[in-house]
């Protein structure tokens, strides 16, 4: 095994088999001291040892030679023991996967793994310098230099938590200072680049034992829910990265703190800065909500402290010499020292509050608004999103201010250390407008300066602004030539009509609310304040762009899209760098070009990670290529900005169900329950519960809901009800849709797919007719799709055929991204399921590659080529990476149809059972749902359980019961079910 060729995903895979094999072996079985001492030059695997570096419970540490690659390695022989063995197989694997995974320069580099004679291995680099614990044994550790070392840490810990790994026993020790080794008794050097910090035992020492405790972590640094033997999550590592502070700064070790109150004594006034101590506070608060959320938000915590430190000792250095006096900095503060110029990338955070608005004018209501988003575009200042603010609030045990008037802002700005705090207003004097900005200090709320414009009328305003901001910016130091380089001007970034401007800004605050999100109910709720941004000015580019976000998220007919993608697009070249490259990804997405797209978003949340609009694109587009363990993190952080949001949940469920996280699924079920009901609450709820296979639960909540008259409670019920195969229950219910469904035509599709599932194809044929005669605005390529769909399930290869290459060719005509990804990829797959390899193969070029459908189609026609076994496996591995594909075909289901045709019933009925446990997806599930009792009836009658089998052929054939006359389908049960009797 090589570090250099194999991607984290096989390495992930093969450290986890070695864990496992470890897991066998119990600890009682071995010798009280575990592999005696191996002498110099001894051979492990292709290392040679050189020395015996320590030995602890996990095993013994060698330094050792890699020949290969002529590097010195730290090696690890592992102890194999019961404690890998409690951790549970899954875990183990996830856990393995994860930390293979990890590559940052704050972690020690995992190289190698493997298993040679003397048991199994580990290879790490080989750190050269001192433990942060043997550091402070020399004497107290300098005040920036805890700083430093803290936010080192943090950043090494915001990247482990990002690929989900925790660390569990983060203490001095396991903070290493790397640099060169220092002397006994002597004077460590004064000058120097300070030393590089690793952070060791990243998610696998603490499984053999390398922590002093059985839930893996050191007693005095392990968070009061981590002592009481409860699930842990990232905040377990920020209370123990505050203990590390507190006693960095107090000078004294932890003591083991009671289980139930876990408090520390408070640092004393000399031991840092407030800021600091607050910090220290809130991370090792006994109960984790108190905490801060994400390591990420602790390293720029510390980050900004050190450089506040340097700033201050500017100032007394310059004061010292007699170049500013108190008063002067009393009257102009830090920001406007002798007008320097900051350095480059030196930023200001900067908290906005909401304008006074005096002018009677609404327009000018969101000034504050426009002066947040307008200062985001400058290199210099860094203005907190309201998002940003309500997280900080509530870790503050605050409710969000719904209006951030300028007390509010003060405390907001002084809890998230911001450097400045902007106050907007806007009156009427005579016949002008005077817009003001006054700039005021965080901690005390003193005036840093004022700056003002005036507009002789609102068509003057945006100007007005314009030249405000240059003010602002110029005050704050910004440098000059990023003045030149990058003007702000509202005109150009947006618009030149403040009407539009407040009806944009309308807009995105209606996205932002938990009522709405990117989904749906978005559209029809958000919308309309695009549209009329739209009406106002026809070329607004970002309005333009986030109606074509709400119409993609729908599935909204692709010209329609086409036409806000063509204005946005026209408009880009004079948007931020930010805004048009999320113009160009949204763009790349709906072109299917989405590794384009995954890159624009991950450069974009790299650079703001609270942005919650670019945290959800960046998951939401994860989860549509089913990659739903990567979305995962980008949902949790999204509710954890924002606990009160709504509209990530469904995702979050989802990937939960799809990765077979039962115990988050559970979790989250629970909340709900206890959350009050709201209709994204309760349709996330009832999917849970039909998930977490309790279909009458489902149901029942879904009948409530629709009785208490929630408004997504009746579409609810007639999904979860397809979910449980209950056709004959649903069919009423989605005929009563179809008089109020002339717009987008999915009650007329479902209703046509119920028909399907009972074997009335001609009634489904005629619904499809009435589809496309009533709906206006449909993909072009829709109806003849669902009648190749339909074809498919009665195995007529010639419909089929002619059906799918009408359908593909309306794609390709009308440049349909999401078409071809979809429509394609099924009818790909059709043709391969039913029989025309020679046409599915044709339309192999025209999938993604790699996409779990072409992987599926691969397998496929390995099948039709005569390797059924090789299909099957290929299948087998294909769930286990997708069970539940957005583009494509439930594996599951597939292999149900390829395990029967080799005679592998034992797999089939198998197969078929965890087909029926996905949720509704796909107009293909029609006819797959009677067909897979089928196979399931015909699988258990073949493995000789025949009660089973007629149990599953009554089911078929009571649904079955208004079947077309003739249908195949219904023949083959009735003579299965005589050779049953």
């Amino acid at each position: 095994m090589s570090d250099g060729g194999a991607s984290g995903g096989r390495r992930g895979s093969a450290l986890s088999r070695l864990l496992e094999e470890l897991a066998r072996v119990e600890e009682a079985d071995l010798p009280d001291r575990f592999a005696p001492g191996l002498p110099p030059g001894a051979a492990v695997g292709r290392f040679r040892v050189e020395r015996e570096l320590g030995r602890g419970g996990f095993g013994v540490v060698y330094a050792a030679r890699d020949p290969e690659l002529g590097r010195t390695v730290a090696l690890k022989l592992l102890k194999p023991g019961s404690r890998v063995a409690r951790s549970g197989e899954e875990w183990i694997r996830r856990e393995a996967e994860a930390v293979a995974r990890l590559n940052h320069p704050g972690i020690v580099t995992l190289h190698d793994f493997g298993r040679a004679p003397e048991g199994a291995y580990l290879v790490f680099e080989l750190l050269q310098g001192e433990t942060l614990a043997e550091r402070s044994a020399r004497g107290r550790v300098a005040l920036d230099e805890a700083l430093r070392i803290g936010a080192a840490v943090a950043e090494a810990l915001a990247h482990a938590h990002a690929a989900e790994v925790l660390h569990r026993d983060l203490k001095p020790g396991n903070v290493y200072l790397c640099g060169p080794a220092p002397v006994p008794g002597a004077t460590p050097p004064g000058g120097g680049p300070p030393p590089v910090v690793k952070v060791l035992d990243f998610g696998v020492a603490h499984l053999f034992g390398g922590a002093t405790e059985p839930s893996g972590g050191t007693p005095g640094y392990m968070a009061p829910e981590q002592r009481a033997g409860g699930a842990v999550d990232a905040r377990a590592d920020l209370y123990a990265l505050g203990v590390v502070l507190h006693e960095l700064l107090s000078g004294a070790p932890p003591s083991c703190p009671d289980a139930r109150t876990a408090a520390l004594a408070p640092l004393p006034r000399g031991a840092g800065p407030a800021g600091l101590r607050r910090l220290v506070a809130a991370l090792t608060a006994h109960d984790p909500g108190r905490r801060p959320r994400t390591a990420a938000e602790v390293a720029r915590a510390l980050e900004r402290l050190r450089r506040d430190r340097e700033g201050r000792w500017r100032r007394r250095l310059l004061a010292g010499l007699g170049l500013a006096t108190g008063a002067a900095l009393a009257v102009a503060g830090w920001a406007v020292l002798l007008g320097r110029e900051a350095a480059p990338g030196e930023r200001v955070t900067a908290v906005v509050a909401d304008a006074e608005n005096r002018t009677g004018d609404p327009d000018l209501d969101r000034l504050g608004d426009g002066v947040r988003a307008l200062l985001g575009e400058s290199r210099r200042i860094e203005p907190l999103t309201r998002d940003r603010l309500a997280a900080v609030a509530r870790q503050a045990g605050l409710a969000p201010p719904a209006r951030l008037d300028p007390a509010q802002a003060r405390e907001l700005g002084r809890l998230a250390g911001a450097s400045v705090l902007l106050l907007p207003a806007a009156r009427a004097e005579g016949g002008a407008l005077r817009l003001s900005l006054r700039a005021a200090a965080p901690d005390d709320g003193r005036t840093l300066f004022e700056v003002a414009e005036e507009a002789r009328g609102k068509g003057e305003v945006p100007a007005a602004i314009d030249r405000l901001l240059a003010k602002v910016r110029s005050r704050l130091r910004e440098r000059r030539e990023d003045l030149r380089a990058s003007p702000i001007q509202l005109a150009r970034v947006a618009t030149g009509d403040l009407t539009a401007y407040r009806h944009y800004l309308e807009g995105l605050d209606c996205i932002g609310r938990p009522s709405a999100g990117p989904a749906n109910t978005a559209l029809a709720t958000c919308g309309p304040h695009f549209s009329q941004a739209i009406a106002r000015d026809p070329a607004f580019p970002l309005a333009h762009y986030h109606l074509a976000v709400l119409l993609g998220l729908e599935g909204t007919a692709p010209a329609e899209i086409g036409a806000h993608m063509d204005a946005a697009l026209a408009g880009a070249g004079r948007l931020s760098p930010r805004d048009a490259t999320l113009v160009r990804a949204w763009k790349a997405h709906l072109d299917g070009r989405d590794d384009e797209a995954e890159r624009a978003y991950d450069q974009l949340v790299a650079a703001s990670p609270d942005d919650r609009e670019l945290l959800y694109l960046a998951g939401d587009l994860r989860f549509h290529r089913s990659e739903r363990v990567g979305a995962i993190p980008y949902f949790q952080k999204l509710l954890a900005l924002d606990p009160e949001a709504e509209w990530p949940l469904e995702h979050l469920m989802e990937c939960y169900a799809v990765t077979g996280r039962t115990r988050e699924l559970t979790a989250m079920v629970a909340e709900l329950r206890a959350l009050p009901r709201t209709p994204e609450r309760s349709r996330v709820l009832i999917r849970a519960l039909a998930w977490l296979e309790q279909p009458e639960e489902a149901v029942a909540a879904a009948r409530r809901a629709a009785a208490d008259r929630i408004a997504t409670g009746e579409a609810d019920l007639r999904t979860v009800l397809l979910a449980a195969g209950r056709y004959r229950e649903v069919e009423p219910l989605m005929r009563a849709r179809t008089d109020f469904d002339a717009a987008g035509g999915g009650a007329y599709i479902w209703l046509a797919n119920v028909l399907m599932a009972q074997g009335r194809n001609r009634e489904a044929t005629q619904i499809l007719d009435e589809l496309q005669r009533r709906v206006q605005g449909m993909p072009p390529s829709w109806p003849a799709f669902f009648k190749a769909t339909l074809a498919a399930g009665v195995s007529d290869a010639t419909r089929l055929s002619r059906e799918a290459a009408e359908a593909v060719e309306l794609v390709r005509a009308s440049r349909d991204g999401f078409g071809q990804r979809d429509v394609v990829a099924v009818s790909a797959l059709l043709l391969a399921l039913r029989g025309d390899p020679a046409r599915a193969r044709e339309l192999e070029p025209l999938l993604p590659n790699p996409s779990t459908a072409r992987a599926e189609l691969e397998a496929l026609l390995r099948w039709r080529a005569g390797d059924g076994a090789g299909a099957v496996a290929a299948l087998t591995a294909i769930e286990a990476d997708d069970s539940w594909p957005e583009c494509g075909i439930a594996p599951a289901y597939l292999l149900a149809e390829v395990s029967a045709s080799q005679g592998e019933w034992g797999e089939t009925a198998a197969a078929v059972r965890r087909f029926q446990r996905l949720w509704p997806r796909g107009f293909w599930r029609g006819w797959a749902w009677p067909r897979a009792l089928y196979l399931s009836a015909e699988a258990h009658a073949r493995l000789g359980e025949r009660e089973t089998a007629r149990a599953e052929l009554a089911r078929l054939l009571e649904l079955l019961q208004r079947a077309d006359p003739g249908l195949p389908l219904r023949r083959e049960a009735l003579a299965l079910s005589r050779t049953l009797r």
